[in-house]
């Protein structure tokens, strides 16, 4: 009688942790289109902004648009790259007029898109308006 309950909890133990195995394989095939970033510089001057970086996305290509609060100031852009390597990448525009004095700082917003159009890797970096 113990060992037939010991053989049900042993194999009902191998059991559980044999769909671990599966369940972990399963979130690594859809974790595709990753996008990473390194080496950041953002600059303002004179209203102007200029960000220097390097990029590393599963897709070739970013996206990025500016935002104050809840408020998009500079729509959704890209940019592409004809490989998936680290690769330098320069963002320049100018700053909108619209842009509020007090509260938050502005953001300026990268990140990646998987099939689904969905953003993915959102990485936020605030600018400094006073310098």
């Amino acid at each position: 009688m113990k060992k037939c309950i010991m053989l049900i909890i042993v194999i009902s133990l191998l059991a559980g942790c044999s769909e671990k195995g599966s369940q972990v394989k399963e979130d690594e095939e859809t974790e595709g289109n990753a996008v990473s970033f390194r080496n950041i510089d953002v600059k303002v001057e004179g209203g102007n902004v200029r960000m220097t970086g390097e990029v590393n996305s599963d897709t070739s290509t970013f996206y990025y648009k500016l935002k104050q609060n809840e408020k998009t100031l500079v729509n959704e852009k890209n940019k592409k790259y004809v490989n998936m390597e680290w690769q330098k990448f320069t963002i320049e525009f100018k700053l909108p007029d619209n842009i509020a004095q007090d509260g938050e700082p502005p953001f300026l917003l990268l990140y990646g898109k998987n099939e689904a159009g969905e953003v993915i890797n959102p990485n936020y970096f605030p600018l400094d308006l006073d310098s």
